[in-house]
């Protein structure tokens, strides 16, 4: 496991008036990280460095002589360049004694300066994919390991691990030992600002570049001068929320004879963001660890009652707006909104994000509304907006263990980690629908025993994990229709007896285990249509006596066991519309005598015997349209309650039968008012 913290502090909470400021909130970890002791304005054109300026800077040098620049990501490991311990086109690598590195320094001709540490080398590692012989500087990154800790102080500290992407046209800094004018190597740290190009623009500035690039590297530059030669293993720092953060390591310049950059030339950055999980292994593999850059964003709202016709129902919901988020780690440092006067974000019930751009969730929302028992991000709405959220995390939904329901709707979420919903003990409703979720972990609810509600449907599910609901005993319902689901294994509910209804509508399934049902006692609604079924265990439904509607239309089915339906007494409604019948059993509703609605329209039965429904005299909506009837001996008198017998485009008759009322009359010759007259209709058409 890859162990990144985050550097964080706490400040206070204010209010005033209606309106409240919530100021920056950290978590304050183990490994602190990205923390300057001096700010300064942009600096053009490089200039000299203050003092403890920064301190995750280091040197590193072959006994005296000065090699390269590199940065401190832990208290026992250097980050640097590839080539500063491998040079192109050599097979010669720098061994560890022969290394040394400086840290806390200022002037490197100053062996005795104070509040400097010089370490040993124990360790090299470059990246496996660096390659000498190579034009391209890919993978031109590498770990020094030290020989012994160093302890931060005021003038040594680490800098953070990036936490997303490079961003185009953001300005960094440059920080180095470089060259001089009078090609001197500078006794005290050089800075300059540096902008990260796009790099279509980079390569058609200056496309003598170009060869030296590759997917994981970055330009910068304005063509301005600076960096130097000898500012190479040195980094490109980013101010990431209050933290500093490194996303580079300067590669390559395209240098003159005095080892400055040609005019209008750009400069060649490993983008470490590419590099991020072979940095934090090496570390970890090797006795330390790293943080991580967090980004600080404010998020606008306003908040107020929801509508509700009963003021018992209404509760305080705050609505988030305008947000922008589109990186990972970031967290919230405050909320600018309103309040109804004598309301704080502890009395917040419900939140929603509503609009915007928000590809992560933001860190840290529960310390600011702790007592909410809603959440919805983004919009449900066929065109509503799709705020682009593309992950669910663990980290996102801590400090909210009072959360009761959370809807994710209409996103881009692929990833749900195993342990996202956790630390939500009291979650009883979870809704992820319209997104592109592709797999589930056997863990995903395993915290969550009071869950009783579980929608997952217009995802890309292909499987799903037998013990997905082993620990939610108190499970009612659950929606899965339109995903890719072949398979459903029988273990899938077995310790959900309280649930009342699934759905897999709209899957790829071809059978269902006998065995699917057996333990769901409580269950009154099933709905497989749209599958690819042909087959129905005759056992399906043996345990399962509280059932009142199944559905398998749209599938394949060839027949019916005729003892399907004989321990599901309170059967309401069955639809088996658009399969492949040709045939049903005189006994197939035997047990049923409440059912009151049936469809087996769009088969091929070509047979309505007289005693299908014998035992069915509630019976109100009959549909065997669309087949090839051509004997129909059924009593259409026998049913009281009827208020539709439809059975348009059979071979021998074409027409219905509709109740009429005051409110619907008919002139439509196919449509009839009266059972008598359609049943003297059907016989004379469909008997003999």
């Amino acid at each position: 496991m890859m162990a990144v913290n985050t550097c964080n502090k706490l400040n206070k909470l204010m209010i005033s008036g209606t309106f409240l400021l919530l100021h920056q909130v950290y978590r304050v970890t183990t490994m602190e990280c990205g923390t300057v002791n001096i700010v300064r304005p942009r600096v053009l054109g490089g200039t000299d460095a203050l003092k403890g300026e920064w301190p995750f800077v280091a040197t590193i040098q072959n006994q005296s002589n000065y090699i390269c620049g590199g940065t401190i990501i832990s208290n026992r490991h250097i980050l640097t360049a590839a080539h500063c311990v491998q040079k192109k086109n050599s097979l010669r690598i720098l061994s560890p004694h022969e290394v040394i590195v400086r840290v806390g320094s200022y002037n490197i001709s100053n062996e005795s300066e104070m509040g400097v540490v010089q370490r040993n080398v124990s360790d090299i590692f470059i990246h496996p994919d660096w390659d000498v012989f190579a034009y391209a500087f890919d993978a031109d990154i590498a770990i020094l390991v030290l020989s012994e800790t160093i302890t931060f102080t005021y003038g040594i500290q680490p800098v953070c691990m990036p936490a997303d992407g490079i961003m185009e046209q953001v300005e960094g800094i440059v920080v180095g030992w470089g060259l001089q004018e009078n090609r001197m190597r500078a006794e005290i740290p050089r800075q300059t600002s540096v902008r990260a190009i796009n790099e279509s623009h980079c390569l058609r500035e200056d496309n003598g570049i170009a060869i030296f690039t590759s997917a994981r590297t970055f330009c910068g530059g304005d063509g301005d001068g600076t960096p130097s030669s000898g500012d190479s293993g040195g980094g490109f720092f980013f101010i990431s929320g209050s933290s500093w953060a490194q996303y580079g390591i300067l590669s390559a310049i395209r240098a003159n004879a005095t080892g400055h950059v040609i005019p209008n030339a750009y400069h060649i950055y490993t983008n470490l963001t590419q590099f991020k999980n072979w940095m934090i292994e090496t570390v970890n593999q090797t006795g330390g660890e790293v943080g991580e850059a967090v980004l600080s964003i404010i998020i606008n709202g306003y908040c107020d009652y929801t509508d509700s016709a009963d003021p018992d129902k209404a509760f305080y919901k705050c609505w988030l707006y305008d947000i922008d988020i589109q990186r990972n780690n970031v967290e919230v440092s405050r909320f600018v909104g309103s309040h109804l006067l004598g309301k704080t974000n502890m009395d917040v019930e419900s939140i929603h994000f509503q609009n915007g751009t928000m590809y992560y969730l933001p860190n840290g929302f529960g310390l600011f509304f702790g007592n909410i028992k809603y959440m919805i991000v983004g919009d449900g709405k066929p065109d509503g907006v799709i705020l682009g959220t593309k992950a669910i995390r663990r980290s996102d939904l801590q400090n909210l263990d009072k959360l009761l329901k959370i809807s994710f709707l209409r996103n881009d979420i692929e990833t749900l980690n195993g342990d996202s919903l956790w630390d939500l003990p009291n979650l009883q409703f979870f809704r992820l629908i319209y997104n592109r979720l592709r797999t589930l972990s056997d863990e995903t609810f395993i915290k969550n025993k009071e869950l009783k509600e579980v929608y997952l449907n217009s995802n890309q599910l292909s499987s799903l994990p037998a013990s997905l609901f082993e620990n939610n005993l108190l499970l009612e319902i659950v929606d899965l229709r339109k995903n890719f689901l072949r398979t459903i294994d029988e273990r899938l509910f077995q310790t959900n007896s309280r649930l009342r209804g699934i759905s897999f509508v709209s899957n790829l399934l071809e059978m269902l285990p006998a065995n699917l049902l057996k333990n769901i006692f409580s269950l009154t609604l099933v709905d497989f249509k749209n599958n690819l079924l042909t087959t129905i265990d005759e056992t399906l439904f043996e345990t399962n006596g509280n059932l009142t509607a199944a559905s398998f239309a749209s599938n394949r089915i060839e027949s019916l066991p005729r003892n399907l339906f004989r321990n599901n007494s309170l059967l309401d409604i069955v639809y088996f519309r658009n399969n492949s019948l040709t045939a049903l059993n005189d006994n197939l509703f035997e047990k049923n005598e409440k059912l009151k609605s049936v469809s087996f329209a769009s088969n091929r039965l070509a047979l309505l015997q007289r005693n299908l429904f014998k035992n069915n005299l509630l019976l109100r909506w009959i549909d065997f349209s669309n087949n090839t009837l051509k004997d129909i001996y059924m009593d259409f008198d026998e049913f009281q309650q009827l208020r539709l017998i439809d059975l348009t485009l059979n071979n021998c008759v074409n027409a219905k039968f509709v109740r009429q009322t005051n409110r619907n009359p008919t002139n439509d010759s196919k449509i009839f008012g009266n059972v008598a007259e359609f049943k003297r209709h059907v016989s004379a058409s469909c008997i003999g």
